[in-house]
Protein backbone atom coordinates (compact mmCIF):
# COMPACT_ATOMS: atom_id res chain seq x y z
CA UNK A 1 0.00 0.00 0.00
CA UNK A 2 1.24 3.33 -1.15
CA UNK A 3 2.17 6.42 1.69
CA UNK A 4 0.13 8.96 2.04
CA UNK A 5 3.06 11.82 1.94
CA UNK A 6 2.45 15.55 3.16
CA UNK A 7 5.01 16.96 0.60
CA UNK A 8 4.24 19.70 -2.30
CA UNK A 9 4.61 18.30 -5.24
CA UNK A 10 6.85 21.32 -6.50
CA UNK A 11 9.38 21.92 -4.02
CA UNK A 12 9.30 17.84 -3.29
CA UNK A 13 9.55 19.50 0.68
CA UNK A 14 7.13 19.01 3.44
CA UNK A 15 4.09 21.48 3.28
CA UNK A 16 4.85 25.37 3.98
CA UNK A 17 1.22 27.28 4.29
CA UNK A 18 -0.68 24.70 1.74
CA UNK A 19 -3.10 26.36 -0.23
CA UNK A 20 -6.03 24.27 -1.56
CA UNK A 21 -6.88 24.88 -5.26
CA UNK A 22 -10.64 24.21 -6.50
CA UNK A 23 -8.90 20.74 -8.27
CA UNK A 24 -8.51 19.35 -4.68
CA UNK A 25 -4.85 19.41 -5.12
CA UNK A 26 -2.40 21.38 -2.59
CA UNK A 27 0.82 23.19 -2.80
CA UNK A 28 2.67 25.43 -0.92
CA UNK A 29 1.82 29.06 -1.07
CA UNK A 30 5.60 30.31 -1.78
CA UNK A 31 5.37 26.97 -4.64
CA UNK A 32 2.43 28.61 -6.03
CA UNK A 33 3.05 32.24 -6.21
CA UNK A 34 5.56 31.71 -7.90
CA UNK A 35 4.64 28.64 -10.28
CA UNK A 36 1.35 31.00 -11.26
CA UNK A 37 3.57 34.04 -11.85
CA UNK A 38 5.24 31.79 -14.32
CA UNK A 39 2.32 30.45 -15.90
CA UNK A 40 -0.81 32.62 -15.96
CA UNK A 41 -2.43 33.67 -18.50
CA UNK A 42 -5.55 35.82 -18.87
CA UNK A 43 -6.32 35.41 -15.55
CA UNK A 44 -5.65 31.26 -15.48
CA UNK A 45 -2.96 28.52 -15.32
CA UNK A 46 -3.37 24.62 -15.28
CA UNK A 47 -2.91 22.97 -12.13
CA UNK A 48 1.08 21.76 -11.70
CA UNK A 49 -0.56 18.16 -11.22
CA UNK A 50 -3.37 17.31 -13.01
CA UNK A 51 -3.45 20.21 -15.52
CA UNK A 52 -7.01 21.30 -15.05
CA UNK A 53 -7.45 25.23 -16.01
CA UNK A 54 -7.85 27.07 -12.27
CA UNK A 55 -9.04 30.70 -12.11
CA UNK A 56 -6.61 33.05 -10.24
CA UNK A 57 -9.22 34.63 -7.63
CA UNK A 58 -9.10 38.50 -7.38
CA UNK A 59 -6.74 38.49 -4.24
CA UNK A 60 -4.17 36.02 -5.75
CA UNK A 61 -2.61 32.86 -4.53
CA UNK A 62 -3.13 34.12 -1.05
CA UNK A 63 -7.22 34.04 -1.46
CA UNK A 64 -6.98 29.64 -2.17
CA UNK A 65 -8.48 27.70 0.86
CA UNK A 66 -5.59 26.92 3.50
CA UNK A 67 -5.46 23.09 3.30
CA UNK A 68 -6.16 23.18 7.40
CA UNK A 69 -5.75 19.25 7.07
CA UNK A 70 -2.11 19.16 5.93
CA UNK A 71 -1.64 22.07 8.56
CA UNK A 72 -3.01 20.16 11.59
CA UNK A 73 -0.74 17.27 10.40
CA UNK A 74 2.38 19.43 10.90
CA UNK A 75 1.25 20.97 14.43
CA UNK A 76 3.66 21.30 17.55
CA UNK A 77 1.37 18.73 19.21
CA UNK A 78 2.83 15.37 19.90
CA UNK A 79 1.29 12.41 19.71
CA UNK A 80 3.50 9.84 21.78
CA UNK A 81 3.98 5.76 20.53
CA UNK A 82 1.34 3.86 21.83
CA UNK A 83 4.07 1.07 22.12
CA UNK A 84 7.13 2.85 23.61
CA UNK A 85 4.83 5.51 25.79
CA UNK A 86 5.72 9.12 26.01
CA UNK A 87 8.94 9.42 25.41
CA UNK A 88 8.87 8.64 21.82
CA UNK A 89 6.84 10.85 19.55
CA UNK A 90 4.89 9.21 17.35
CA UNK A 91 5.34 9.65 13.19
CA UNK A 92 2.83 7.09 11.49
CA UNK A 93 -0.66 5.66 12.30
CA UNK A 94 -1.29 1.43 11.74
CA UNK A 95 -3.74 0.56 9.74
CA UNK A 96 -4.94 -2.75 11.03
CA UNK A 97 -4.71 -2.14 14.81
CA UNK A 98 -4.77 1.94 14.94
CA UNK A 99 -1.76 2.46 17.21
CA UNK A 100 0.25 5.72 16.69
CA UNK A 101 3.80 4.49 16.37
CA UNK A 102 6.91 6.02 16.67
CA UNK A 103 10.03 5.61 13.97
CA UNK A 104 11.53 2.37 15.76
CA UNK A 105 7.60 0.74 15.95
CA UNK A 106 7.00 1.88 12.70
CA UNK A 107 8.69 -1.26 11.20
CA UNK A 108 9.00 -3.77 13.98
CA UNK A 109 7.12 -6.32 15.09
CA UNK A 110 4.61 -6.01 17.81
CA UNK A 111 3.48 -8.39 20.51
CA UNK A 112 2.11 -10.92 18.62
CA UNK A 113 5.07 -10.99 15.66
CA UNK A 114 2.86 -8.40 13.31
CA UNK A 115 4.26 -6.16 11.09
CA UNK A 116 2.63 -2.37 10.79
CA UNK A 117 0.98 -1.15 7.82
CA UNK A 118 1.61 2.55 7.98
CA UNK A 119 0.32 5.61 6.99
CA UNK A 120 3.19 7.77 6.97
CA UNK A 121 2.12 11.20 8.51
CA UNK A 122 -1.33 9.52 9.86
CA UNK A 123 -0.98 10.22 13.31
CA UNK A 124 -4.80 11.03 14.94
Amino acid sequence: MAARRHECSICMDIFKNPKLIPCHHSFCYKCLDDYVKVNLSNGRFNCPMCRKSVELPLGGVASFQENFYIDSCDSSETIPCDVCGPKSVACSRCLDCEENLCQHQQEAKSKVQYIHCVLIDEVK
